[in-house]
């Protein structure tokens, strides 16, 4: 018997099933070129050109299987969107502080994240993006976050507001 070095199930000698030269199981040794390829950067730069040609050459037919998928995976999509969100929103406050700069509110539920110096409306146009995860990862990519961005309580956040004109 003959097993294989990743899953390690038991195959015969010589049996189809199984790639002497890795010492793998033929689903295995499909997942580590998968994951070679997935790696390689000019792997990755013809594929992306095959997808453009794909789409250009039937557009409908493109957007018609994507439409499909995400009909089918629309919950489980929604559902990971909303973890993933949660989270990056877990760590921004764990960096910045879980409560009021100005006041000390401490409840979850009215925190925002403020932008200390005004500008919060540009930096998204800059983004281009309204999505509050992928403004959670610009404040956990920033090199100095903490004299940039600021956690206020709502009610402190909208008098800033007034205060500096910014309305």
């Amino acid at each position: 018997m003959v097993v294989c070095s990743e899953c390690g199930g038991s195959f015969e000698p010589g049996c189809r099933t199984f790639v002497k030269k890795t010492n793998q199981c033929v689903k295995c040794y499909s997942r580590l070129k998968q994951r070679r390829k997935r790696a390689d950067p000019v792997f990755l730069a013809q594929q992306r050109e095959r997808a453009k040609v794909a789409y250009w050459e039937n557009p409908a037919k493109e957007n018609t299987r994507w439409g499909i998928w995400y009909s089918k995976s629309k919950d489980r999509v929604s559902a990971y969107r909303k973890n993933r969100t949660a989270e990056l929103k877990k760590q921004v406050y764990d960096l910045l502080g879980r409560f009021c700069a100005r006041c000390g509110f401490s409840d979850s539920r009215a925190l925002q994240i403020d932008h200390i110096h005004g500008g919060g409306n540009k930096e998204k146009r800059e983004l281009k993006t309204r999505s509050d995860s992928r403004l959670f990862l610009h404040i956990l990519q920033h090199t100095n976050p903490k004299d940039v961005y600021q956690i206020l309580c709502a009610n402190c956040n909208w008098i800033k507001k007034h205060e500096n004109n910014e309305i």
